[in-house]
């Protein structure tokens, strides 16, 4: 059976909130949901504010390979509640697929959609979050991956390896760099690690690539260098022996 990790968002702020020129109150008290699986998780109401530093994390179970489509995407919604009834209006909404998601930064456009079909969706503000961990699958690669590079610091594949990179890359791209990375992990005595299956790769993967078909050539032209003081030292030991 294979173990996922969760979904960990952390909301860091909304800004630039607008509502509607309709609405008869200009004041908001903005918070933020998140639904996902059916369920919705929020933040707590900020009071007043247009601007909105939320700094509350959530964490929701991944389901992914679910083909139910309440866990295909994730909805983002600020909404502002009416401290006079409780009554809440939705300020703005994006939606995010759940294969899609990369840890790292994700910053997205709010929409107001009116109830009205034939009304354009208008921008709402911008909400600025932090994908912690997006529910990826646990890969036994990438545990064997982090015993390499700290037992085998010659293998630069394994040397150069970071997870950070790993989890920014698109789920499909993360695929191909596993498969690009091989040789490295199925033999630790590696001295690079890496092929290049597709044209793309090198492109693709330069951040990594670079550092690692750089530090190869490095070592192959101080390993030339060494070998040939080494031939002049025998050469001239050779010449001296038979003075």
């Amino acid at each position: 059976m294979v173990a996922y990790h969760k979904i960990t968002i952390k909301a860091l702020r909304a800004e630039d909130l607008n509502k509607p020129s309709s609405w008869w109150l200009s004041r908001l008290d903005p918070y933020l949901e998140i639904w996902f699986g059916g369920e919705a998780y929020a933040t707590p109401v900020q009071e007043n504010e247009k601007t909105v530093e939320f700094n509350h994390t959530f964490e929701m179970p991944s389901h992914q390979g679910s083909e139910e489509p309440e866990y295909k995407e994730l909805i983002f919604r600020v909404l502002d509640k009416y401290a006079i009834n409780c009554f809440t209006e939705p300020i703005g909404e994006a939606r995010v697929k759940t294969n899609s998601l990369c840890r790292g930064n994700l910053t997205l456009q709010l929409k107001y959609i009116s109830k009205d079909t034939t009304k354009e969706p208008v921008y709402a503000g911008t909400l600025h979050l932090v994908v912690e961990s997006d529910g990826s699958p646990v890969l036994p690669e990438l545990s064997v991956i982090a015993t390499i590079k700290k037992t085998h610091p010659r293998n630069l594949m394994a040397k150069h390896w970071e997870e950070k990179y790993y989890y920014s890359l698109h789920p499909e791209r993360r695929k191909r760099l596993l498969a690009c990375c091989k040789p490295g992990y199925e033999d630790p005595e590696s001295p690079i690690g890496i092929q290049i299956i597709k044209a793309e790769d090198e492109k693709d993967f330069a951040p990594y690539f670079n550092k690692v078909f750089t530090e190869a050539e490095e070592r192959r032209v101080k390993e030339e260098e060494e070998a040939e003081e080494e031939h002049k030292r025998l050469e001239a030991q050779k010449a001296a022996e038979e003075e």
